[in-house]
């Protein structure tokens, strides 16, 4: 069972029903503590008006909120897994801690402009920054990355490349 105490916070009632929709969604157990709290936050704060319940009754009203949240919940697992997919290499795991001086090889042969860009990259800045920061266009940019590019190809350093 989940360690977490609701008593005289939620109706004991709800929080079974919300562990047993936990379970029925498929949620996984090292997660069930932590959504089950944000359940319990979400029922300590609902308000049943029997005027907008449209003949429910507070239980049913009680587990529409949780189905709700559980199910903006999986969204969000979702989609958070998603992006993750996205920024992941497709390619088999390869120790690249052995590959650190050949990157440092590659990076030190980079012209001053192309290792501004890198830089630039390995902190997450968009291309319109660095064209700002380096007062060039943004094709300028665009160029020095597609040789920066091309140089770690030439090297089969491509893991370490972004597309």
């Amino acid at each position: 069972m989940v360690a977490n105490d609701y008593r005289g916070v939620v109706d004991a009632r709800v929080v079974h029903v919300a562990l047993g929709r936990v379970r029925q969604f498929g949620i996984p157990r090292h997660e069930w503590a932590d959504v089950l709290q944000e359940v319990a936050i979400r029922i300590a704060g609902f308000r049943f008006d029997p005027a907008k319940a449209n003949g429910a009754s507070r239980s049913t009203a009680a587990c529409g909120v949780v189905t709700k949240y559980l199910l903006s919940h999986m969204r969000s697992e979702e989609r958070r897994r998603r992006r993750l997919e996205r920024i992941r290499p497709d390619e088999a795991y390869e120790d690249r801690s052995l590959l650190g001086p050949d990157v440092r090889s590659v990076v030190a042969r980079l012209s001053a402009r192309e290792q501004a860009v890198c830089e630039g990259l390995m902190r997450g800045e968009p291309l319109g920054s660095i064209a700002e920061a380096l007062r060039c266009d943004r094709s300028t940019v665009r160029r020095l990355v597609a040789g920066i590019r091309r140089q770690f190809h030439a090297e089969d350093l491509q893991g370490w490349v972004r597309q």
